[in-house]
């Protein structure tokens, strides 16, 4: 029976530089994956700030508001 080249025990630096990289790869993903999926809900939260600042400068004033950010009111 042939073993499978995941499952041998590297010999050499070159040969265990690359099962380390290769072992660590999933986990690499997934925490990409996962500081992609936090994305929108920063940028929710920063213009919910920058909003929150704004209408704060402006004296709550929702008419004022509107013509600087009308999406975002």
């Amino acid at each position: 029976m042939e073993k499978d080249e995941a499952m041998t025990i590297p010999t050499t630096l070159k040969e265990s530089n690359k099962f380390n990289v290769l072992n660590t790869l999933p986990k690499v993903t997934h925490t990409l994956i996962n500081l992609l999926n936090i994305l929108p809900k920063v940028f929710e939260l920063l213009m919910s700030v920058l909003l929150t600042s704004q209408q704060a400068i402006l004296g709550n004033d929702n008419k004022k508001a509107e013509t600087f950010a009308p999406a975002f009111s």
